[in-house]
């Protein structure tokens, strides 16, 4: 419907008040709320908007009369991004989804038989035709299908375009698990970018999975499969039947399409015979919220033709005849072309204990691997496989790096990943109570926490000495400038929680700072007792409840004890009979600043962080102060080796003691301080039976 001009729709635009939106409409299409925020950040794009407008008004019928008989193909592009999840659909649910938006562009879905009498004559044919790529931008072949793993598919908006190729070559399409808008918390199905809304890089339509198709995790509805379609024709300038109105409400929206009739719009049903606008509403029109939606009318395509010939986002580049050589969608049309394959796989089991088996999933695409080759290697022990998905067990603890080559008659690819599989003791590593006072013992160089990677990254949580509550190091995660959406993880050792008296306590310091009010950066704490086979969160923080300071733009170290805070978690008494642990850090980053952590302990109850060292192997120093000797007494639960290290405050290792045997009991064993030794704090550490227990020592004059 076209009953008011540009300029009353601008105003609207820009009027004091806001727009308002449904929740239907929040709910499913997103376009008018992208366009709003696009606006909001740059006023220049609605006067870009209305000169398009003018454009089409003045242009669309010597285009229309020197294009009635020709195609337009248009090459296209599918970026899946992914967490390895069922979001991760199918080529052939792509594939099916292609074809109804063919279908539904040419006029040649079945159910235009079912056009209500008033429609048919006006039903449009747009003679697009969409064509999944067989070049990239070098050239090389493609199925049309990029798949990107990140966290960013489940709250996604232009920041999970992490992968675009050209718009005046390709038109762009992301597939992603859940959809966040920035004006509004509804679950969204899909949006799009108008010509000349967005430029290279974002220009194009997001998709939710559970609306792409009809099969795989779309529920194959008339409503799911078409959204498609929907948005296309956001891409190529159509608006919402109402306009700017809120659906449901008003007859006075426009289209700025003079052949669909005043409509207040439909949500999920199907009221052929509405009329709340002074005559029949067509509510099967693609653009509507209908659930029988199966036509454009022949102004709409009159309008989407038109913009797919104006320069506006470049949309008149796509069809052209070297385009379409260039990205092999040109007659003859031969799809899927012969690529190689690009390795990929995944695992249902990162961590398990010795003894456990778990499972090497394919994840391949670009072409239908033929051949498998597996690789499982820690350096010592190798594993190989030829399966497509093999089930694997290994019964010697360690680090694992897997290799996946796969071949198919285009080629053959190989794709590597170090650490992936950590095989744990099947008994914890440690008996006593955690005592990481600022981490002295180097607990990731020494391999008693373990970073397991985002794969779209090689760079984990780090030791640090930038900030720390005591001295001398902390763990961080480098965020500042970190790409959003990596995941970063760090596992502890194990712990036998049946030997402490009571139900455990975890504590733990952190310290944040966003860069932004923006930023939803989030750290979350899990526990496991089976090898990290299942976890299950303790807790969790987001955004601005995460942030211990203020805002921080450069790259930021905390500087005071009043920018770190202290969490307890008394959460743990389910596995408080436990003989085997873990705890994991997981930092999601958001495009925040760095995140710090220090002083990790595990207690019983009633026991203070100051008592661990004098109730874990009952250790004693004295004297302490000292000036230049001291003995160290401790209970040896049974016989074994152990030895004592004694580190200044930075870290340093100043003092290693020869590997000693003892029998159970009490031992006492002098210590001599290095000749020369500074006053001040040193951390001293006995180890003990795959044991440690970290105490402080004075020396003074």
């Amino acid at each position: 419907m076209k009953n008011f001009s540009v300029t009353l729709w601008m105003g609207v635009i820009f009027a004091s008040s806001p727009l308002v939106f449904s929740q239907h409409d929040a709910g499913w299409c997103g376009t008018d709320h992208k366009m709003k925020e696009y606006i909001a950040d740059n006023p220049q794009l609605a006067i870009d908007f209305e000169q398009l407008n003018q454009w089409i008004e003045d242009n669309s019928e010597f285009i229309m009369s020197t294009s009635e008989s020709g195609e337009y193909y248009i090459p296209m592009v599918v970026h899946v991004i992914h967490n390895y999840g069922t979001e991760n659909i199918s080529d052939a649910q792509i594939v099916d989804a292609i074809r109804i938006l063919n279908e539904d562009f040419n006029k040649q879905n079945a159910d235009t038989s079912s056009i209500v009498p008033t429609f048919k004559p006006i039903a449009g044919n747009s003679k697009f035709v969409f064509r999944l790529a067989t070049k990239d931008p070098s050239g090389n072949c493609t199925n049309g299908i990029t798949r990107t793993p990140s966290l960013l598919t489940y709250d996604a908006n232009d920041d999970s375009k992490l992968i675009s190729w050209p718009r005046s070559k390709y038109f762009n399409m992301w597939v992603v698990s859940n959809i966040y808008t920035e004006s509004t918390t509804s679950v969204t199905a899909g949006y799009a970018t108008l010509p000349g809304f967005s430029s290279d890089g974002t220009d194009g339509i997001i998709l939710d999975d559970n609306y792409v198709g009809s099969i795989g995790t779309s529920n194959g509805s008339n409503f799911n499969k078409r959204v498609l379609t929907h948005e296309t024709g956001h891409f190529f300038n159509l608006m919402h039947p109402w306009g700017y109105t809120e659906i449901g409400t008003s007859c006075t929206g426009s289209d700025f399409v003079s052949d669909t009739p005043p409509t207040k719009g439909a949500f999920s049903t199907c009221p052929l015979t509405k009329d709340e606008c002074g005559q029949l509403e067509n509510v099967q029109n693609f653009m509507d919220y209908a659930s029988c939606t199966n036509m454009f009318t022949n102004g709409q395509v009159t309008r989407m033709t038109t913009a797919i010939n104006s320069s506006s986002g470049q949309r008149s580049s796509l069809w052209k005849s070297a385009n379409l050589t260039a990205t092999g969608t040109s007659d003859p049309y031969n799809y899927p072309a012969n690529c190689a394959p690009i390795a990929d796989f995944k695992t249902n089991r990162y961590s398990v204990c010795a003894g456990t088996s778990f499972t090497l999933t394919d994840q391949s695409y670009n072409a239908t691997p033929t051949s498998w080759n597996w690789t499982i290697t820690n350096g010592t022990q190798t594993f190989t496989e030829t399966v497509q998905n093999p089930t694997i067990t290994i019964n010697d603890p360690g680090t694992y790096d897997v290799t996946l080559t796969v071949s198919a008659p285009g080629g053959n690819d190989s794709e590597t990943r170090n650490g992936f599989i950590y095989v744990y003791p099947a008994t914890a590593d440690f008996s006593s109570y955690l005592y990481e006072d600022a981490f002295d013992n180097g607990p990731i160089s020494n391999g008693r926490w373990s970073n397991q990677y985002d794969w779209s990254t090689t760079v984990g949580w780090e030791e640090t000495t930038l900030a720390s509550t005591s001295a001398p190091n902390a763990l961080r995660v480098n965020n500042y400038g970190s790409q959003k959406g990596i995941s970063y993880s760090i596992l502890s050792p194990s712990y036998d929680f049946s030997a402490i008296e009571g139900t455990p306590t975890l504590s733990f310091k952190y310290a944040f700072a966003r860069r932004s009010n923006d930023n939803e950066d989030r750290l979350r704490v899990y526990v496991s007792n089976n090898c990290g086979q299942s976890w299950n969160v303790r807790w969790s923080a987001l955004g601005s409840d995460l942030a211990t300071t203020t805002n921080k733009t450069s790259n930021w170290a905390p500087t005071s004890t009043s920018e770190w805070k202290t969490i307890t978690l008394n959460n743990l008494s389910a596995w408080g009979s436990s003989n085997n642990v873990r705890f994991r850090f997981e930092f999601n980053s958001d495009g925040g600043n760095n995140l710090y952590l220090d002083d990790i302990n595990i207690v019983g109850p009633n026991i203070g962080i100051d008592e661990i060292a004098n109730t874990a192997l009952a250790l004693t120093l004295y004297p302490n102060p000292t000036q230049s000797e001291l003995t160290l007494i401790f209970d040896a639960p049974a016989s074994g080796s152990y030895y004592v290290s004694l580190a200044d405050m930075t870290g340093r290792t100043i003092l290693t003691t020869q590997e000693m045997h003892t029998s159970a009991g009490q031992v006492s064993q002098k210590i001599i301080l290095p000749t020369g030794i500074s006053n001040g704090m040193y951390f001293m550490t006995l180890f003990m039976g795959g044991h440690s227990v970290t105490t402080k020592v004075m020396v003074q004059p």
